[in-house]
């Protein structure tokens, strides 16, 4: 019973970490295909889907804009320089993705993007390795950890649902709007729950650093 006050309590009380990333896609995606959908049957003339299309600038921009700061992270953590090569895989992405044969291609290919994302994470987690859990709430915290690393999981295999489930029964345009707003959606759930979920009712002064 103290634990579940105690989770309430932490769960009003908390911040969640803001989602920049994921909304910066959400916001251009979203722009891009409001502005370009009364034109979809032009870009479908020469080879290219439009969804598909403004997926991709979303995903350019955010990648684009993150460059420099990994850049310099993996300067100051490392002690090197790395070349513009080293984020070559992520552009080479998108310029498959842009030719994509059908929407139901690209559709199906994100959503094994993310079970290969899953199912890595799983592994890692799976095998105690210290890369696998996340640093919120608790960095001391072994059993937080784990269950912070679960429901990562269970966000992910969520994902995955939602976007087939978006991609057969909904519309282009439902399946853009579900893939821009879904992740926010479960960031949020995801956090408030391992917030209401975190293992209370185990701490003593040692875990708590005392």
């Amino acid at each position: 019973m103290y634990s579940y006050i105690l989770g309430l309590y932490v769960l009003v009380t908390s911040r969640v970490p803001l989602p920049v990333n994921t909304m910066l896609f959400g916001v251009a995606t979203l722009a891009a295909y409001t502005l370009l959908a009364p034109h979809a049957s032009a870009f479908e003339e020469v080879g290219l889907i439009l969804p598909v299309l403004c997926a991709v600038f979303g995903y350019v921009i955010v990648v684009g804009l993150n460059i420099p700061m990994t850049a310099e992270r993996f300067e100051r953590e490392n002690g090197r320089v790395i070349g513009p090569r080293a984020f070559a895989a992520p552009f080479v992405l998108c310029s498959v993705a842009v030719f994509a044969p059908s929407l139901e291609w690209a559709q199906h290919a994100i959503s094994l993007l993310l079970g290969a994302t899953a199912l890595g994470f799983t592994i890692l987690t799976l095998a105690g390795s210290a890369k696998s859990t996340t640093n919120a709430f608790g960095n001391a915290w072994v059993e937080a950890k784990r269950n912070a690393a679960n429901w990562h999981i269970a966000r992910l295999t969520a994902l995955i649902l939602g976007n087939e489930l978006a991609a057969s029964s909904g519309s282009p345009t439902n399946w853009v709007i579900a893939m821009c707003l879904g992740p926010i959606v479960l960031h949020y759930l995801m956090y408030w729950t391992i917030i209401i979920t975190h293992p209370y009712e185990s701490l003593n002064g040692r875990d708590m650093g005392e």
